[in-house]
């Protein structure tokens, strides 16, 4: 404490709330907002639930997913290790929060979480290190696509070590030095 009064004000505290992650109430977080390119898209739902619905500029989305908008969802799906439980009328996480939200927005998205897991298994990941802000796995995408790694993390580490990126109709696109 480094002004005093702060002292005296803390001794006639009764009850004191702490939220470093935004998760006080229930112990849960979503993803609200997905920016792929130049595009950004809400998602509305609550906590982990998968139902909800996707909208771009205020209008829903309906059919298929833009297919940098899938791209991504699909990397939040598959590089992650948190499950999705239903366990008396609730939905909750077995897992990492962070991770849970993810898998949250892609259910809410359309995306098959299960059936994709299924389609593109895991051969290895490396997993979430603080010194490096990342997480990498490795799946077997069959004969058309091969291998594939999808990496998640913290955005400027990722494109500092990445030539490109995925837009939001799914082209690839090279990175300026002044765009990262």
């Amino acid at each position: 404490i480094r002004k005093l009064p702060a002292v005296e004000t803390l001794g006639s505290t009764t009850v004191i709330c702490s939220d470093k992650t935004g998760t006080l109430t229930r112990n849960q977080m979503s993803v609200r907002r997905i920016a792929v390119g130049r595009a950004t898209y809400e998602v509305e739902g609550a906590g982990y639930e998968p139902e909800g619905r996707l909208s771009s500029g205020g209008n829903v989305m309906e059919g298929g997913l833009p297919a940098g908008l899938r791209e991504a969802l699909v990397a939040g799906v598959l590089c992650n290790d948190s499950r999705l439980v239903r366990a008396d009328g609730e939905w909750d996480v077995q897992g990492d929060p962070t991770e849970g939200a993810l898998l949250a927005a892609a259910a809410r998205s359309g995306v098959d979480v299960e059936g994709l897991r299924s389609d593109l298994p895991r051969l290895d990941a490396l997993p979430f290190d603080s010194r490096h802000q990342y997480m990498a796995s490795l799946h077997d995408a069959g004969e058309d696509r091969g291998r594939v790694i999808y990496v998640k993390g913290a955005v400027e580490v990722i494109l500092a070590r990445s030539a490109e990126a995925v837009d939001a109709d799914g082209d690839t696109v090279g990175l300026k030095p002044e765009e990262v």
